[in-house]
C-alpha cells in the first residue's frame, strides 16, 4: 500500500511540474519589451533590453559589425548591429541590450525591423 502511495505522489508531483514548465514557457514567449524614448535609456538599463524606433544615419561598417546612431524626437544612441543594416534615413524599431561603452551607453541590436513608412 506505501509503494502504491508512494508511486502515485511521484506521479502527481512530476504532473505538476509539467504544468509549471508549460505555464513557464507560455509567459516568457508573451512577455514583450515595451518602447521607450531615446531619452529614457539610462544607466538603469544597463544589461537589459529595450525596445527603441528611430532613423538610422551616420553608418561606419567595419569588418564583423555595423555602427550607427539612431536619432528619435528626444535624442540619440549609438548602435552596434551584427547584421545587414538598412541604409541612412530609415526609420527601424531595434530590439536590443544597453550596454556601455568608453563611458557612453549604446544598444547592441538584437533583431531590426523597418518600420513601415506608411505608419
Amino acid at each position: 500500500m506505501d509503494c502504491m502511495n508512494e508511486r502515485r505522489l511521484k506521479e502527481i508531483s512530476l504532473f505538476i511540474s509539467l504544468i509549471g514548465v508549460i505555464i513557464l514557457m507560455f509567459v516568457s514567449e508573451n512577455m514583450e519589451v515595451n518602447k521607450i524614448l531615446i531619452q529614457d535609456v539610462d544607466e538603469s538599463f544597463l544589461d537589459k533590453e529595450v525596445r527603441v524606433v528611430g532613423d538610422v544615419s551616420n553608418t561606419l561598417d567595419k569588418e564583423s559589425f555595423t555602427l550607427f546612431d539612431l536619432t528619435d524626437e528626444t535624442g540619440k544612441i549609438k548602435v552596434i548591429a551584427y547584421e545587414d543594416i538598412y541604409p541612412e534615413g530609415r526609420k527601424v524599431e531595434i530590439l536590443g541590450k544597453v550596454t556601455e561603452y568608453n563611458g557612453a551607453l549604446e544598444i547592441e541590436a538584437k533583431i531590426i525591423s523597418v518600420i513601415d513608412e506608411n505608419n
